[in-house]
């Protein structure tokens, strides 16, 4: 149990704290993990920081860690050099008893130059339960913040949009608009998200939309998630993963897809979409529509 502490929770700063692990622990939670009990101020529950790379918060089975109830955002990862960071596999904002704890700010927040860092993932226990925080489940704030991977993880209920993009002319809890072939820059490029024209349950779901982003057979993971609701901004955050299929963009920059998914989604549903790009320039992002 970290918790009621005058500085950050957790603190992981300056060159050279590299490879640290940070597993099983209640951060911001008292000791029955039932309700919060802040550090100071508007401390983070973790921050890593400085130029401190390659730490991995959390674990794909048996490392869980409960980031719930902190007075500033659950995890942070800041500044320039502070790359090839992990948040797998926790909590954030619901406690083991499944309630909601908020964290007072976003679930995750990446600003000042971090490169690299990888959040939720494919494999088994990798992603990570981001609910009921303050502001945005995830939060990317400036151009210099790129090649961020989020995948695959449980996004809902938060009281700003799912994954929050603070580039180019967008700002406050909006969601940045599609450009023609992608060509703007902003936190992990402002990637353009997948357009869904359609839903269709039968044996299991099949999805159909476009993506258009850069041009020239780019290839990028499209992700899918479904939703009880969406939420006001007129896209959903992403609940629960249903799937992913690759798709390559052609000469005009243009994709298009209809995929059936195993998964069936139920009729009362909206589905969501990320589109995710391997090279690693242009690693995520969770805009999504329905």
């Amino acid at each position: 149990m970290i918790s009621g502490n005058t500085g950050q929770n957790v603190f992981l700063s300056g060159a050279g704290t590299n490879a640290n692990v940070v597993v099983g622990n209640f951060i911001g939670l008292n000791a029955t993990a039932t309700a919060g009990l802040p550090s100071a101020g508007s401390q983070a529950g973790i921050w890593i920081r400085g130029g401190a790379q390659g730490n991995t918060i959390g674990a794909t089975s048996g490392g869980r860690n409960f980031i719930c109830g902190n007075n500033g955002a659950g995890v942070v990862v800041s500044d320039a050099g502070t790359d090839a960071n992990i948040v797998v596999g926790n909590s954030i904002g619901v406690t083991p008893g499944g309630t909601t704890v908020a964290n007072a700010q976003e679930g995750i927040v990446l600003f000042g130059g971090p490169q690299g860092s990888i959040i939720g993932g494919s494999t088994a226990g990798a992603a990570n339960l981001i609910s009921g925080n303050a502001a945005f489940g995830i939060g990317i704030y400036d151009t210099a913040t790129t090649a961020t991977r989020i995948s695959g993880n449980s996004i809902f209920g938060n009281m700003g949009i799912g994954i929050d993009l603070f580039g180019g002319t967008q700002n406050g809890f909006r969601v940045t608009a599609n450009d023609a072939n992608d060509a703007d820059t902003g936190p992990n490029n402002l990637q353009n998200f997948p357009v869904l024209t359609s839903a269709v349950l039968g044996t299991g779901t099949t999805i159909a939309g476009t993506l258009n982003s850069t041009a020239s057979a780019i290839t990028y993971r499209v992700e899918f998630f479904e939703n009880t609701s969406g939420d006001p901004s007129g896209n959903g955050e992403g609940q629960n993963f249903v799937g992913a299929i690759n798709v390559t963009t052609n000469a005009s920059g243009a994709a298009s897809f209809n995929t059936t998914l195993p998964a069936i989604v139920p009729a009362d549903h909206v589905v969501t979409a990320t589109a995710t790009d391997p090279a690693g320039i242009r690693l995520s992002f969770p805009k999504t529509e329905w």
